[in-house]
Formats: structure tokens, C-alpha cells, sequence
């Protein structure tokens, strides 16, 4: 990371820096401001892409019950209500290996199988239903695949990373019913085929809105816990939200 003149280049500058900065700031103005009567806490955790979250835990154990919460994201461009929910899984096909060129048998070609279910889930609402707050919507993203062990060998088997982003009307129970109905559709036209799912990571039930109580879903890498004994000084800033 470097300054050059009046700017910051480098990794992290955005992402999030820029939202340390700016609360950072504002935490100052407020401090300053005689007629803030309520308690604000400025809170900044790390080990979110890791997937571990360790910060973010921490600061929920230690944290006062808060009004309300400003998390700084960068990015949108806008004031935005609400995150949403995370559901990180393993898709496992299971084929049947052969010779690629092999006349009396082709076996089940796993990589093959895995790519008409990355299809096949990419069509569902899944991977771009939107709703009220929500317009970007929900996302469905395989991140990493691997699959075969040899340049001269039908695959056996393939695994598929899926990274899916929730909204609020989108529960556990029901995203895995509709992941696993997909999947079947497509290996019922292979009978030798087989699969699994391997859910990794589920934060949030659902995607949800701001409010107070909802702790799970702060994942940002900065919180504003903040009183809203101030909100009526600030009310023509809040009204288009």
C-alpha cells in the first residue's frame, strides 16, 4: 500500500479502510457535539475471509446491547438496510471411471454430471431472486471445482464450492430442498451417478433486516454501535431510508 499525493493505492484501501476512516471521523464529530446524549462504540474486527469470523464473535460477546448498528461496506454507493444471509456448501458428484477411449465402456463422466448441475442450480431463484431492500438480490456462485486424477481417465468424481447469498424470505430448510431437488433431476437421467451435499457454513437463518437483536448477522469489518437518542437532530438525513 502506497499515498500518492492525496490518495491511498493498495489492498484493503476500500475494503475497509475507507470505513474505518469515515467512523473514525464521525465518531470525533460526535464526541464533540454537546447535545449527543446516548453511547456509541466503534468496533473493528478482522478474520472475515478466512470464513472464521473470530473478530466479529468476539465483539458480540463483549459489545453493549445497542439501539442500532452501522456497519460501513464499501461498494454501494448508497445507505443500504439489512445484509444478507450466507450458505456455503460442497456439491460431491460420484461416476463411474473408464478409459477415455474405450469402446465397450464409457463409465459416468463426473465433471460432465457437475457441470449440468451448476446449470441447472444458475436458473433457480436461487441465484438471482430479488425482493423489497434486497434489488441486487440473492446470488449463487461456484467458487472452486476439482475433479479426475488422470489425463487418461473418466473422471469418477467431481466437487463444486457453492458460495449463495439469502434474502429474507429464503429459510435453510428450504434453500437445501430445492439445492437437492435440482441435483436429482439431473443425476435421475444417470442412473450409475451419485452425489452429496456437504454443508460448511450457514450465517444467518435467513438474510434479514436491521434491527435490534439481531447480533449473527455482523459480519462487516466495522460496527457503529450508536444510541438513537440523536436520531431526531439527523431525522432529514434518515427519511429516505
Amino acid at each position: 500500500m502506497e499515498i500518492v499525493e492525496d490518495r491511498m493505492i493498495g489492498r484493503g484501501v476500500a475494503d475497509a479502510r475507507l470505513a474505518i476512516a469515515m467512523f473514525s471521523i464521525l465518531a470525533r464529530e460526535i464526541s464533540q457535539d454537546d447535545t449527543f446524549k446516548g453511547t456509541l462504540v466503534l468496533a473493528f474486527d478482522a478474520d472475515e475471509q478466512s470464513g472464521r469470523f473470530t473478530g466479529i464473535q468476539q465483539i458480540i460477546q463483549k459489545a453493549p446491547k445497542a439501539d442500532g448498528i452501522i456497519l460501513g461496506y464499501q461498494g454501494a454507493g448508497e445507505i443500504s438496510i439489512g445484509a444478507r444471509g450466507i450458505l456455503r456448501l460442497w456439491i460431491n458428484i460420484h461416476g463411474k471411471a473408464a478409459h477415455p477411449g474405450s469402446r465397450s465402456r464409457q463409465g459416468v463422466n463426473a465433471i460432465n454430471l457437475m457441470a449440468q448441475v451448476l446449470s441447472a442450480l444458475g436458473q433457480t431463484h436461487l441465484a438471482n431472486h430479488t425482493e423489497p431492500y434486497f434489488p441486487f438480490g440473492s446470488q449463487l456462485q461456484p467458487t472452486l471445482i476439482k475433479g479426475g486424477d488422470a489425463l487418461n481417465r473418466v473422471p469418477d468424481q467431481c466437487s463444486a464450492f457453492i458460495d449463495i447469498r439469502l434474502l429474507p424470505s429464503m429459510e435453510k430448510g428450504d434453500v437445501v430442498d430445492q439445492l437437492t431437488s435440482v441435483i436429482e433431476r439431473v443425476m435421475a437421467e444417470t442412473p450409475d451417478g451419485h452425489y452429496s451435499i456437504e454443508l460448511l457454513e450457514w450465517l444467518c437463518s435467513h438474510g434479514w433486516l436491521l434491527s435490534p437483536g439481531l447480533w449473527p448477522a455482523l459480519v462487516s469489518f466495522v460496527l457503529m454501535i450508536l444510541s438513537f437518542q440523536w436520531k431526531d437532530r439527523y431525522q432529514d438525513k434518515l427519511t429516505d431510508i
